[in-house]
């Protein structure tokens, strides 16, 4: 009776899980349509100005390349409050299929998935789920682009895999960053098939689709106001944003080591300093930090190529997807619903080769991750305190300390294969 009972739980508790989801999407829905507008207002603006021949750059606050905006398009043909309905809609069905997917993956590697990762992970990420729909946000479709992308692999579909990750990583830069493991491994056709539609899409396409003219002066323009700021930074970065959103490094860095708003409300906001270095220093220190975390996730990913753990290629995804988000500069709480993915593969145990202190602290890891990512929303915090959680990064903290669970994996106990015979 009890085992029957544990079963309907499991059965059940996805389903609670995605109603919750549904909640947040009629609230994201609502405030779609309200004067103040969402992201994915935003997002319908871009399609209504390719639509009339407007560049989507002066659609204020939108940040992707020039192509991406015609993904809007369709939504731009409907009323707004259609549109948002039905995007809606369609990012749930994203956020299901992929939470559906990530077990599947897991149990492709060769783990015995336990019951409870069928909604184990969806709860650890509900917290960045809910800013997603609630803010209308693409994340789940990045997300599901990356699963697809693990899936193809999987199935031994190479170059599948590749356009799958090239195709999120031309609407989103972010996503690249996943090709790294077909570099490591040397699986060139992978890698080709994902930097060609990468570069078809945020070039070849607005070329043909705005003309050669105007696709460069679009090009141009994107570069000009998103991308070199950043590239830039200090001063210049400072010059470009009143504040530096999100909960990135880039993000965390500047806050706390420079007298820089903290929140969109810019001067007349709080600040977050420890100390109060001035911005060219930070953006140095900004520069040392990725520097470091780039040659620190590299090393790991060729031990693990190496190695050839259970899950090596999917943890190698997820490396990639936790140091994305560290890496980029303009990711918020919603981008890490990501984590989806990294924390099933975690919860379906940790490699054979592990000894018993790697294996505590990997759950120790995991655990902090979760509470970090997972109890600094309002209604666990209240408000204020769950804002200062943010300004503090705390989430962005739980991605890295995610990455580093997912790097026990690969660095402890003894070597297989290879290093084991010696």
């Amino acid at each position: 009776m009890r085992a029957v009972t544990s079963k309907r739980i499991h059965v059940i508790l996805p389903w609670i899980l995605m109603g919750l989801c549904v909640w947040f999407a009629a609230r994201g829905w609502r405030d779609t349509v309200r004067p103040r507008g969402s992201d994915l207002t935003i997002y319908w603006q871009a399609g209504r100005a390719v639509l009339e021949g407007i560049d989507p750059n002066t659609v204020e606050d939108w940040i992707y390349p020039p192509a991406s905006a015609l993904l809007f398009v369709p939504f731009g043909l409907l009323p707004l409050g259609v549109a948002a309905a039905l995007f809606q809609l369609l990012s749930l069905a994203a956020l299901a299929w992929s939470a559906s997917k990530c077990v599947e993956i897991v149990r492709n590697e060769g783990f015995n998935a336990p019951p409870w990762l069928a909604w184990l992970p969806l709860l650890c990420v509900l917290r960045l789920a809910d800013s997603n729909l609630t803010n209308g946000q693409v994340n789940h479709f990045t997300l599901a682009a990356i699963v697809a992308a693990v899936l193809a692999w999987q199935r031994g579909r190479e170059r599948a895999s590749g356009t799958w990750i090239g195709a999120a990583a031309a609407f989103k830069l972010v996503p690249a960053i996943t090709a790294l493991p077909f570099l490591v491994r040397r699986r060139w056709s992978a890698l080709a098939s994902a930097v060609l539609t990468c570069l078809a899409g945020i070039v070849l396409v607005p070329l043909i689709a705005f003309g050669p003219t105007e696709g460069v002066r679009r090009l141009v323009g994107w570069w000009h106001l998103l991308v070199a700021p950043y590239a830039a930074g200090g001063d210049d970065l400072l010059a470009a944003r009143e504040y530096v959103p999100g909960q990135s490094l880039t993000a965390a860095l500047y806050r706390l080591l420079a007298a820089t708003p903290a929140t969109s409300q810019g001067a007349a906001g709080p600040t977050a300093e420890i100390v109060a270095l001035s911005p060219d220093t930070v953006r140095w220190i900004v520069l040392g930090v990725q520097i470091a975390l780039l040659g620190a996730l590299f090393a790991t990913l060729v031990r693990s190529a190496r190695d050839e753990r259970v899950g090596a290629r999917v943890r190698e995804v997820c490396l990639c997807m936790a140091a994305g988000l560290l890496l980029a500069p303009l990711v918020h709480k919603a981008h890490m619903v990501w984590m989806l993915l990294p924390y099933a593969l975690l919860f379906a145990g940790p490699p054979s080769e592990l000894g018993r202190i790697a294996r505590r602290a990997r759950w120790i890891l995991l655990i902090v991750s979760v509470l970090l990512v997972g109890a600094t929303a309002p209604a666990m915090l209240g408000r204020a305190l769950a804002t200062g959680a943010l300004t503090k990064s705390l989430i962005g903290c739980g991605v890295l300390v995610g990455g580093c669970a997912l790097a026990v994996d690969v660095w402890s106990g003894r070597r297989a294969a290879r290093g084991s015979a010696l």
